[in-house]
């Protein structure tokens, strides 16, 4: 069996998961060699329990108003993203789930899949490559001011738009690349 790794980011209304929620994903999954066999940007329509910092979306830059009318449900896009997991790893949780501070994504998505009654279709083995930069950076093998998206790929010479979901999560796989090979 083939193992795959699922690389993610999200955009979200806020900081919190409970009182704030997922607008965006960003999926790429890699075979071992870290070859894209699959990338997908998922919209989710704003709900209206949903509450907005309005800060979050200056950063994110999305303008809700044309952002809904794309977007689908939350329940819509668990379904999507099960499915889509599957079709292209044959298994939803046996793939490591790789991002940079991936606890924020995984607490939201959490929150996401349990609102909805909907299996978790993550993997808990995971990696972060803010916290293997930041190790990296401590034991002097990174020479970097911090371990900020925007600052690695800098640094590695990698040019994207930031705060875009799909975009981080492909910034997020070259970095991984990077960094993984600095450690051995």
């Amino acid at each position: 069996m083939e193992n795959f790794r699922i690389f993610l980011d999200t955009e979200t209304t806020g900081l919190s998961p409970h009182k704030h929620q997922i607008l965006i994903i960003g999926i790429v999954i890699t075979d071992n060699k870290l070859n894209p066999v699959f990338e997908k940007e998922y919209l989710i329509r704003k709900e209206l329990w949903s509450d907005v910092n309005p800060v979050a979306l200056r950063i994110n830059k999305i303008n809700l108003t044309t952002h809904n009318i794309r977007a689908s449900s939350e329940k819509t896009v668990c379904k999507r993203i099960t499915r889509d997991i599957r079709k292209h790893t044959g298994s939803a949780t046996q793939n490591k789930v790789i991002g940079h501070n991936l606890g924020f994504d995984m607490n939201f998505l959490g929150a996401m899949f349990e609102r909805h009654e909907i299996d978790f279709p993550f993997s808990y083995e995971f990696e972060d490559t803010m916290y293997m930069a930041k190790g990296l950076i401590a034991s002097g093998n990174l020479c970097t001011p911090n371990a900020k998206l925007g600052t690695l790929c800098k640094h590695f010479d990698y040019k994207t738009g930031f705060h875009n979901a799909l975009n981080d999560t492909k910034a997020t796989v070259h970095l991984y690349e990077k960094l993984n090979k600095i450690k051995s």
